[in-house]
């Protein structure tokens, strides 16, 4: 279990980054789940490439980051973040899977490079303590300003 993490998947020259942070919410049993999506992009690996949409992928649900690639090579471009919010399981578990797309659509060193897979990971959040239910019966007799004991 976390509340962090990154995966990261690419090919020679630029590899995708996604990092995720979760901020929980024990009262309403949900995570805010913020995603930082970046490109590394190695020595004279350079780019010039007009606004594209990348995607995100939340348990198969697709959230899109727009952003140009402009760089001269080793440098970390920051694509962009976004949150969503996650509700937990009634017992305060929740599993999330991510997955990461870049969209390049450009030439490069020779080869048509259409998107880069930013790899995937699947995530199992903090469990978020849940409230104890208690009956309001009793069994066996009761006594007015006397002590009684739950198990």
């Amino acid at each position: 279990m976390a509340l962090s993490g990154s995966y990261q998947n690419g090919i020679t020259g630029y590899t995708v980054k996604t990092e995720w942070t979760a901020t929980q919410n024990v009262e309403e049993n949900y995570s805010d789940l913020t995603i930082k999506l970046y490109l590394i992009c190695g020595y004279r690996y350079n780019l010039s490439i007009s606004t594209k949409t990348h995607y995100v992928y939340i348990d198969n649900t697709a959230y899109s980051i727009n952003s140009s690639l402009y760089t001269n090579g080793n440098q970390t471009l920051k694509l962009g973040e976004f949150t969503k919010r996650i509700y937990h399981n009634s017992d305060g578990t929740k599993t999330v899977n991510l997955s990461s797309v870049v969209t390049f659509n450009a030439n490069i060193r020779g080869r048509h490079v259409n998107t880069i897979d930013g790899g995937s990971d699947t995530i199992e959040l903090d469990k978020i303590p849940r409230m104890s239910l208690i009956k309001n019966t009793i069994d066996g007799s009761r006594y007015l300003n006397s002590l009684h004991t739950l198990h």
